[in-house]
């Protein structure tokens, strides 16, 4: 029958020609022709063998297909340009899409727009390729194998690299022959036959007719099993592109095979090396379950390493001597059983892997006779990997260890990018993501390694770190440093260097709450001069009689000196008075007893020489003295409080006192009942209620204690929120003597806790508008010594504000992040310049900056007077204000050290500031008793490797203005 076909179709071209050298391209339409001159049965005949020929033409060699799809591949392109695009989609969820970021790109830039980033350039799709998606035709572009988020510094070189998966075939050549053809014995039999070098990867026809034939039986008797018709290529489409990674239906695998039909022919109609690609990609995108501590195992490479802790590279050298005379047959045994599980795992990994090894050594069991029969492996091979036996195992502890010190400044992007995005860190690492940052990479290297080097014991004393009040001859090595340097530019703050020596995840510069000493006293001189400038505002057009008169009643202290000065016949302008009010004395002696915080408190100089004198507020500032700015604190408090304070303690019938006595007792009363459930917890789990128990317990006094005992043995299983709100009656039964009591001194103390607490939630509110972290301030004078705690991030957004003459202008540690480069979806955001906003007034940040000098010049910083000299000549004042931080529990019989903490908050010219902070943590803190000497110092020893970033920028002829030094009045 075959035969009369040929010789038909050969008349009808001819009669003369062997079927053999038809040139059947060429020929088609003189057969169409033919066909329609013949009679009807003829052309019937002829259509039908026509038709046959064609299909088995085709089958034979795709040439119709590979022509087809790779003109429609030329059209469905994408080029990048300037702006938002309207010509983008972007892919439903998917494994791939999802992991790589490309998914949630609206979301990410949803979420970037309104911090500042816009779309500076975007992908614009081909009419044909917008086309493909409305039919549901995944995009044709090469997928990235590996991808991850990199980070790179402000001259384009790399800060910190992710690559996922980690272990990669990175070309077809580097493949195991031994592995490519157990893949393609047990997925894709025929992929790099060389039949054709047009066929299409992604369909077997016969492959794919059986599986038809299966899946219709099963669904009409349910009992054939189902086998599968996915080529390699279908199947890397549905791992990539298809939600959950699965086919769900007829046209879900339709899509499939379309989309893997393009992509095999997107760069041209040969397909030789596009078929290679397929197995390269698919060893290296296989979803292989997940490991803990790790996340989700995709590629052989890393299934191997996770799942068997083998050595990636070691693996495939021994796997590469399979079909050799080698000596170690039991090694490449091992190696291969370990591979071939991972490969016959696929179907369901997590399965095969962690709940039932036995039936994947079964599995593999079966595959090694038939891969041996198929002359796949060798027999010895085949007898070998039958006896060992291997068994895949969780491996996380084999995931190299990260020096945490090396990537610091990349950790402080990838934690903002990371919320920023709203992801994990390790979400953020597996996106194709690039940040681009404005860390010097350079000067970040040069300050880390010296600072390890400082840790390390080397040359500690010939930096002149060693001796008093700086570090011991030995155990210099636990003592951590971390620095960040902002610089002030056009773009905003900047961020240069973020490093630290502590090697954890912990940024020490912004993921801590540090009692930093007397930075406090910075915070406090600010206010303190807002409160002057304010005063200033509101009396300066009185004339000075009247503020004469105004100063006579003056509720508070602060009130009375701005209007006393105003009386004067001196300069009323702002900076005149500010300048007064920095030479302002306070008394330094310790002996005065303060009420605050609840209760009465004394403090300390830490120079005990201090303890006679009486100094200015600028004295003061710059030698760190305690008592003053304890004293001073006082005043700004009590300036909070105000007029309304003077009237509700002199008043005795005034209405606003019982309210504030009231919110006393129910505050107190709370503090109260928590302590108590606390203790009563903490007794109900080590007592057993015995009659003693019981007895010791009735006698207690306090009857807001007898009422928590009794609750809890009515309701042992209630929570303290429950304690809480039950208690209300009896909080306010015991407390009902203070409303009635005739002792007014009780009832004013309560009244003054009340304010004090409200005067310090003004205060804070100020400070949080400055770069305070945190959530409230210690109601305490002590607030003005470092008892509130601070962060070094938040002490260089102070500084950034007073550098900027009072503006808050944004701290920048990304200036761009490109997402899918080299994909249809890539999407570049750039941050817009920022505009500033006023915080501060600028004559207040002026002398605030002036006396920043000051410390440096004649205080606390004096190591570092003069300021640095640069090479080109320029040189570079430097101001800040150090403090100290000893911070340990105190207990009824012990203290407990908690850490040791120094920091330096300081400025470099017109243009740098930050932060360097000596950290010692834990029990080993008792053994140091550095001061903020040692950052001041360790600064010092950083300048040389600081020079280079300080000197970029600078003209070479002039030299630079910079922070003048300190006026006459501050000389000595």
């Amino acid at each position: 029958m075959g035969e009369a076909v040929r010789q038909l179709v050969a008349r009808a071209l001819g009669g003369d020609r062997a079927f053999a050298g038809i040139d059947w391209p060429a020929q088609r339409s003189r057969v169409v022709q033919v066909v329609v001159a013949r009679r009807r049965p003829l052309r019937w005949l002829v259509a039908l063998a026509l038709v046959g020929l064609t299909a088995a033409y085709e089958l034979r060699t795709s040439r119709v297909q590979a022509a087809l799809f790779a003109r429609l591949a030329q059209q469905a392109t994408y080029h990048v340009s300037a702006g938002t695009s309207e010509a983008i989609r972007f892919p439903a969820t998917s494994p791939y899409d999802t992991r790589l970021g490309y998914t949630q790109l609206p979301t990410f830039i949803g979420r970037l727009q309104p911090r500042g980033f816009t779309i500076a350039q975007q992908a614009r799709w081909s009419a044909p390729l917008v086309r493909l998606w409305g039919a549901g035709i995944f995009p044709p572009y090469h997928p990235k194998t590996q991808s991850g988020l990199m980070a790179v510094d402000r001259r384009g070189d790399p800060l910190y690299t992710a690559r996922y998966p980690t272990h990669v075939y990175r070309t077809f050549e580097d493949i195991p022959p031994i592995v490519v053809r157990s893949l393609l014995f047990i997925e894709n039999r025929e992929l790099l036959e060389a039949r054709s070098p047009y066929a299409n990867p992604a369909v077997e026809v016969d492959r794919l007719l059986k599986a038809v034939w299966d899946t219709s039986l099963h669904r009409l008797t349910g009992a054939r099993p189902i086998s599968g018709g996915s080529t390699l290529a279908v199947q890397l489409e549905k791992v990539r592109h298809s939600p959950e990674g699965r086919t769900d239906s007829a046209v879900e695998k339709g899509r499939q095979i379309l989309s893997a039909s393009l992509r095999a022919y997107l760069d041209g109609p040969d397909t030789t090396r596009a078929r290679q690609q397929i197995v390269t990609d698919y060893l290296n995108t296989v979803p292989l379950g997940a490991v803990p501590g790790f996340g989700e195992v995709v590629g052989l490479g890393d299934g191997l390493v996770r799942w068997y802790g083998v050595d990636f590279d070691a693996a495939n050298q021994v796997l590469r001597t399979a079909n050799d005379g080698v000596a170690d047959r039991r090694a490449v045994a091992v190696a291969y059983r370990q591979a071939l599980s991972l490969l016959a795992a696929v179907k369901k990994p997590t399965v095969f892997l962690t709940r039932d090894t036995g039936a994947l050594d079964a599995r593999v069991n079966s595959y090694v006779p038939a891969l041996s029969a198929a002359g796949v492996i060798p027999p010895w091979l085949r007898d070998e990997a039958l006896r060992v036996r291997v068994r895949p195992g969780q491996h996380p502890k084999d995931i190299p260890r990260r020096l945490f010190v090396e990537y610091k400044g990349a950790d402080a992007v990838r934690t903002e990018l990371a919320a920023a995005l709203g992801v994990s860190l390790q979400e953020l690492d597996r996106l194709d993501a690039t940040a681009e940052t404005p860390i010097d990479g350079a000067a970040n290297d040069a300050v880390t390694d010296a600072l390890v080097r400082l840790r390390a014991c080397s040359g500690a004393a010939a930096a002149g770190l060693v001796g008093p009040r700086l570090l011991p001859a030995a155990g210099c090595d636990r003592v951590v440093y971390s620095l960040t340097l902002y610089e002030r530019s056009g773009e905003g703050n900047v961020l240069r260097i973020q490093t630290d020596t502590y090697d954890q995840p912990l940024n020490i510069n912004r993921g801590t709450k540090l009692e930093l000493g007397s930075t406090a006293k910075l915070r406090t001189l600010i206010t303190y001069l807002e409160i002057v400038a304010e005063l200033h505002a509101r009396y300066r057009s009185l004339d000075a009689a009247e503020a004469a008169r105004l100063a006579r009643s003056a509720p508070d202290a602060l009130t009375r000196w701005a209007l006393t000065y105003l009386a004067q016949p001196s300069d009323r302008t702002l900076p005149a008075m500010l300048e007064a009010a920095m030479t302002r004395r306070y008394s330094a002696s310790p002996a005065e007893a303060f009420f605050t915080g609840g209760g009465v408190h004394r403090f300390v100089n830490f120079d005990r020489d201090d303890d006679a004198r009486v100094l200015t507020v600028r004295d003061a500032f710059q030698r760190s003295v305690n008592l003053v700015f304890i004293r001073l604190m006082r005043d700004v408090a009590e300036h909070f409080m105000d007029a309304r304070a003077q009237d509700v303690l002199r008043d005795r019938r005034h209405p606003a006192r019982r309210a504030l006595l009231l919110r006393f007792a129910d505050q107190e009363g709370r503090q109260l009942v928590v302590r108590y459930y606390a203790r009563e917890a903490r007794r109900a789990a080590s007592e057993s209620g015995t009659t003693a128990s019981r007895r010791s317990r009735a006698a207690r006094p306090d009857p807001l204690e007898q009422w928590v005992d009794r609750y809890l043995d009515d309701h042992p299983d209630a929570s303290l929120a429950d304690v809480i709100e039950a208690s209300d009656g009896a909080r306010a039964a015991a407390y009902e003597w203070l409303l009635v009591t005739p002792r007014t001194q009780a009832q004013d103390r309560a009244i003054r806790i009340v304010l004090e607490q409200d005067a310090f939630e003004r205060m804070h509110a100020r400070w949080r508008r400055l770069g305070y972290l945190f959530d409230s301030l210690v109601p305490s004078y002590a607030t003005a010594i470092g008892s509130s705690g601070d962060n070094p991030a938040a002490l260089s957004e102070l500084l950034g504000i007073v550098l900027n003459g009072g503006m808050r202008r944004p701290f920048i540690s990304i200036d761009a992040v490109r997402f899918g480069a080299g994909t249809p979806y890539e999407t570049a955001l750039v941050r817009t310049p920022p505009t500033g906003e006023p915080v501060l007034a600028p004559a207040v940040a002026e002398v605030v900056r002036r006396e920043l000098v000051g410390v440096v010049e004649q205080g606390t910083g004096r190591r570092l007077a003069g300021g640095v000299t640069l090479a080109s000549g320029h040189a570079l004042s430097i101001g800040g204000k150090t403090g100290t931080g000893d911070n340990r529990f105190e207990g009824a019989t012990r203290s407990r050290v908690v850490n040791r903490t120094a920091t330096f908050a300081f400025t470099i010219g017109d243009r740098f500031f930050g932060t360097i902070v000596a950290y010692v943590p834990g029990a080993a803190a008792a053994d140091y008793a550095f001061t903020s000497a040692l950052p001041v110092q360790t600064l010092k020893y950083l300048l040389p490797a600081l020079r280079p970033l300080l000197t970029a920028g600078l003209p070479a002829a002039e030299p630079a203005a910079s922070a003048s030094e300190p006026p006459a009045s501050q000389r000595r």
